[in-house]
């Protein structure tokens, strides 16, 4: 039986239960074999979530690892075309290559860069952001303020395997 079928099997017991011509002794007997069974089943889940835990671990450690690499290759490739750059202006090229590949040194396109002195900007150049004080609202809240605009609400509930 699987866990659904268990679970309206449980359901369906219970319903029993209130019948008071259903024998007792048949009732007990039904209801622990329908126990040891939801028990096996949820146990052999718990068995196959740990496996799964395990593997989603290992899987993340090895995306890490390539994660890592991959950064390696990236700096690599930074420092390469930084000395490609620096020999080029060294030597007045604005490009170099072969028949296949070329390197062009070039202005970046896009938006001028600003150069600002931050202290000295005014205020008409400068926005405001708000952003709300979560532990100041509880802090509040601890202390019995009531406020019509936050509440606590209910802790959620979760499944935990030992």
């Amino acid at each position: 039986m699987n866990i659904y079928e268990l679970t309206a099997e449980y359901a369906n017991l219970v319903e029993w239960f209130d019948d008071e011509e259903l024998d007792e002794e048949t009732l007990l007997d039904t209801l622990e074999g329908i126990e040891g069974e939801f028990n096996d089943k949820i146990e052999n889940y718990c068995k196959v979530i740990k496996n799964f835990e395990a593997d989603a671990k290992a899987i993340n450690e090895e995306a890490k690892r390539l994660q890592a690499r991959a950064k390696t290759v990236e700096n690599k490739i930074s420092w390469m075309k930084q000395r490609m750059f620096d020999a080029m202006e060294a030597t007045g090229k604005t490009e170099a290559g072969g028949q296949v590949l070329k390197a062009k040194i070039a202005k970046n396109g896009g938006k001028l860069p600003l150069e600002l002195d931050e202290e000295n900007v005014p205020v008409t150049y400068k926005k405001i952001e708000y952003k709300i004080d979560n532990e100041a609202i509880r802090k509040a809240l601890d202390d019995g303020e009531e406020l019509d605009f936050a509440h606590y609400g209910e802790r959620g509930r979760s499944l935990r395997i030992k």
